[in-house]
């Protein structure tokens, strides 16, 4: 083993043990200067100095509230990287996390899946992707916060790889073969695997030796797992099991999927007419909106306003109203025709969604 350099003087061992990791360990110092804990992930041998090159200038370049912080380098007689200083986190990994017993557990366990996928949805939007999504690489803090960290085999996209190398149970199918094209699709199957740990305690099945075999696909539905989730969620959940990489959804839909359900039946549309206000929200869930003969009937389902009926002629930002149509935020209702020119009526539909505070 290469003799480890010391860190700068502001860094004070604290004699705590260290932690194991895949090609070096990580021990917690103290930065005396700010007084706070560190960890520092120092090389077992300099045969790891890639991962650990490959790591800092990713943790360098991404900035996300869910992606663990580097703060400091530290270089050996020769000028040679041996280790990273980062943020410590005092807390647990999601491997902790309960299994779900309740709503209230279940809807703790979205919250922290929803900052996973935030964190993911952050590093996809730098082109990385992380290749090692698993629970014991997500950290929560102890007022509930989620970092992701461990970026040792992270790079970008579209690559080859002839290895495929990843954590059993949450690797993609196409790793298994050599070689493999490495993708933002790769993490999002991991992912779904850990929502599928997290909500059941166990791993989808892939027959006797772990490996996914083609008849294994499509996996059975986390519904049939657990009782009473959300439908929407089952959906995505399942979609990111998908053995086609192009049926798995994008990390952005999923984090606004889970979001969705972390303000679900919490938001209120809002529509100002010359005849007055209209609000609507889960108390008030229909609502005709409209202006003398053109109108349209306007549900809530607890996640969107959508059109139920049109009467007359009624325009959603220039587009003929239909029934099935989504108000989205601030989209522009226009009542009337346009041969009516200044006789026709406008108002802007608001949608206020409550901030998901972590």
């Amino acid at each position: 083993m290469t003799r480890r350099p010391t860190p700068p003087a502001r860094y004070r061992a604290t004699g705590l043990p260290p932690s194991p990791g895949g090609y070096g360990f990580v021990e917690i110092w103290h930065d005396e200067i700010l007084d706070r804990d560190v960890a520092i992930k120092w090389l077992a041998s300099q045969a790891g100095e890639e991962q650990l090159l490959n790591e800092w200038q990713i943790l360098a370049n991404t900035t996300s509230r869910h992606i663990v912080e580097i703060y400091d380098l530290v270089f050996d007689h020769h000028g040679a990287l041996f280790g990273i200083v980062m943020e410590f986190i005092a807390g647990k990994t999601l491997s902790n996390l309960p299994v779900p017993k309740n709503k209230e557990q279940s809807l703790a366990a979205i919250r922290v899946l929803y900052q996973l996928a935030s964190g993911l949805a952050d590093l996809h939007s730098r082109e990385v992707v992380h290749r090692d999504v698993k629970p014991d690489n997500a950290m929560i803090d102890d007022g509930g916060r989620l970092k992701i960290c461990d970026f040792g085999l992270s790079g970008p996209p579209n690559t080859m790889t002839v290895s495929g190398r990843a954590t059993m149970g949450y690797r993609a199918p196409e790793l298994f073969f050599s070689p493999a094209v490495i993708t933002f699709k790769c993490d999002v199957y991991s992912f779904g695997a850990v929502c599928y740990k997290v909500f059941t305690g166990d791993l989808p099945v892939m027959g006797g030796s772990g490996i996914p075999e083609a008849s294994e696909f499509p996996i059975a539905s986390i519904a049939t797992k657990v009782g009473g989730m959300p439908p929407r969620l089952v959906k995505v959940c399942d979609s990111c099991l998908s053995r086609n990489p192009s049926q798995r959804p994008n990390m952005a839909e999923v984090a606004m999927a889970l979001r969705n359900e972390l303000t679900k039946g919490k938001h209120v549309g809002s529509l100002s007419l010359r005849t007055g206000p209209t609000v609507m929200n889960a108390v008030e869930s229909k609502k005709r909106l409209g202006a003398g003969p053109n109108s349209i009937n306007v549900s809530y389902d607890e996640y969107d306003f959508r059109v139920d009926a049109v009467t007359g002629e009624v325009y959603i930002n220039n587009s003929l109203a239909r029934v099935g149509d989504l108000l989205a935020e601030g989209c522009l209702l226009t009542f009337g025709a346009s041969s009516l020119g200044m006789g026709r009526a406008f108002a802007p539909f608001r949608q206020f969604t409550p901030e998901v505070i972590i």
